[in-house]
């Protein structure tokens, strides 16, 4: 399997409908409940099946994969992300101390919106925007 191995389980799931395509090894080893089941949330018509799933967690990833072939409809859907919310003060933070989003985090919690306004003028070098 490649790097796009949940890929190819969403596309089962959704699409396909081909169960005998993975082995018990390939579903035992590859197969992400938590990658899988954000990947059929991402749907607002799958949103509470991926919710069942998650309360029940604990099942085996073969059976989760059963489940979801069994009530998913037959349908031609694209991997979809949310794209995170950029935040233009983080982005301040870390420009003006040279630090990564990890270590910033906890600076916002410390700076005061006045202070991030100054630090951005600071960073500011002119020209058009």
């Amino acid at each position: 399997m490649t790097t796009t191995t949940s890929s190819y389980f969403f596309n089962a799931v959704s699409y396909t409908k081909d169960r005998e395509q993975f082995t018990e090894g390939e579903i035992n080893k590859d197969y992400k409940p938590y990658v899988i089941n954000r990947m059929v949330a991402g749907y607002s018509d799958l949103v509470l099946l991926a919710d069942a799933m998650n309360n029940s967690h604990n099942i085996p990833k073969d059976h989760q994969l059963d489940f979801y072939m069994s009530v998913i409809p037959k349908k031609k859907r694209r991997v979809v992300w949310a794209a995170k919310k950029k935040n233009d003060d983080l982005e301040t933070v870390m420009d003006y101390y040279n630090i990564t989003q990890e270590k910033a985090d906890p600076y916002l919690a410390i700076l005061s919106h006045k202070q991030i306004i100054v630090l951005r003028d600071i960073l500011n070098k002119g020209g058009r925007t």
